[in-house]
């Protein structure tokens, strides 16, 4: 684990966050991997953009096998300045796409893949933050959102399913599907 500061936040680089680059690489294309990691970067970078606009300091940074976790501050935020956060990571991944429709190449694959997988309300992904934010301030819709949650899980399941039954999976996908399985079932445990 290599730690540091910059500034008044800390930023921490955990072993499998480079492992999980280090299997990336032996794994797909440089390109690729040059762009995602950019793209996740980038994705961060909206998060902490958003953060800082509303006056936040960020306390911790640390990068894992699993993505980023920023700590900072708890302040009471009114819940549309909770969601702003929350969504912008895949904000700018939307915006990355629009930047580059011309191309439809690898830029725009990674950065919808990423935008709309980080939009699932599952685990610790940002979609799940958004509809928990949703359901403190509206009750009456906890129905709905579980209902998203159900709908969300089984279409990975369904992805998974598609790709060994066609022959299609990769390591990634496995990695990905075990890691939103675990993820969901740690925070059923905690709650």
């Amino acid at each position: 684990m290599i730690k540091f500061n910059i500034g008044k936040t800390r930023i921490t680089l955990r072993f499998s966050f480079l492992a999980v680059v280090t299997l990336c690489v032996l794994l797909y294309d440089e390109i690729v991997i040059i762009l995602s990691v950019l793209s996740c970067l980038l994705h961060e970078l909206g998060h902490i953009i958003a953060i800082r606009a509303f006056g936040i300091e960020i306390s911790d940074i640390c990068l894992y096998g699993g993505g980023m976790k920023i700590k900072y501050e708890q302040k009471l935020l009114p819940a549309s300045k909770e969601l702003i956060i929350a969504l912008s990571g895949a904000l700018v991944n939307f915006f990355i796409c629009l930047l580059s429709v011309c191309d439809m190449g690898t830029l725009f694959d990674v950065n919808l893949a990423l935008g709309i997988f980080n939009l699932l309300p599952l685990g610790y992904l940002d979609g799940k933050r958004a509809i928990d934010i949703l359901m403190k301030k509206y009750l009456r819709l906890r129905p709905i959102f579980i209902f998203f949650k159900v709908v969300s899980m089984l279409l990975v399941l369904a992805v998974l399913a598609y790709a060994v039954f066609f022959g299609k999976v990769n390591l990634s996908v496995y990695v990905t599907v075990a890691f939103l399985i675990i993820s969901e079932a740690l925070i059923h445990i905690g709650t």
